[in-house]
């Protein structure tokens, strides 16, 4: 349809769902996200592919298919796709809805055309050649000169870094984990050759070590970029986690990831 179809949210039952109430912000937030995906899909409805839906409701892989157990089924018309039983039935009414609207629309338009056209049909020129003559075709507009337009040149490329530089590695290692597209990882080698100048490799490997091992920073800081951002207190990522890495924490709070030892 020309017109998207606006998604429903109904508050009172989400606001009073003992579902939605057991959830943890971030599952709230991303149950949210797939209905909207759904709503938008083709059908009303999700692809069964984890990796795509975990970028989507920026859930890791576990929370998702517990969200996916609670909230969504095998979609009845499509093979290989997941919906929501009650937003696809709501979905279907408004686009039956919409369809029967734009029907009605057209059958009224055509009609109006039809019961004017016999009584215009005497003022057309066709019908009366003498009284109309035909109008004088307009005459060409000149064509304008061709400028020739030198391309502008362009900005030199940045270097690759060495194969040998340990952040390169870690920088695949990190973005193949956080799905992220081979295109982007000139920029995340870049932001670590950033923070190398500022406080030295080690420091870096053992940063960025700790933050894909801590349940909690492993989904909040998601590539290197953001270590060199500032917080809503004005205080830098990279400073902010250093002294969360320093801080002792319960050995439950982090979750077993096997990282390499990048310090050379």
């Amino acid at each position: 349809m020309s017109i998207p179809i606006p998604m429903p949210l109904w508050c009172e039952d989400w606001l009073t769902s003992e579902t939605v109430d057991a959830m943890s912000a971030s599952m709230e937030r991303g149950y949210l996200r797939l209905l909207m995906r759904c709503w938008m899909g083709d059908g009303c409805s999700l692809p069964e592919d984890e990796r795509i839906l975990c970028s989507w409701s920026k859930l890791g892989p576990k929370h998702l298919r517990n969200l996916l157990k609670i909230g969504f089924e095998s979609h009845p018309n499509l093979f290989g796709r997941l919906t929501n039983v009650k937003l696809h039935s709501f979905w279907m009414e408004r686009r039956d809805f919409e369809k029967k609207r734009s029907d009605v629309g057209r059958l009224g338009a055509e009609a109006r055309w039809e019961k004017h056209a016999s009584g215009n049909a005497q003022a057309m020129p066709e019908a009366m050649p003498r009284q109309c003559p035909p109008l004088p075709l307009p005459l060409p507009l000149p064509l304008p000169e061709e400028k020739s337009v030198a391309a502008a040149p362009r900005p030199p490329s940045k270097p690759l870094p060495s194969p040998d530089w340990p952040g390169r590695k870690l920088a695949e290692e990190w973005a193949t984990e956080q799905h992220v597209a081979p295109s982007r990882l000139p920029q995340w080698w870049a932001a670590l050759q950033a923070l190398e100048k500022e406080h030295g490799w080690p420091a870096v490997a053992e940063l960025v070590a700790w933050v894909r091992r801590d349940e909690f920073w492993s989904r909040n800081c998601r590539s290197p970029l953001k270590l060199r951002r500032l917080d809503k207190d004005g205080i830098r990522y990279w400073d902010r986690l250093r002294d969360e890495m320093e801080k002792p924490r319960c050995e439950s709070y982090r979750r077993p990831l096997d990282i390499p030892d990048l310090c050379p």
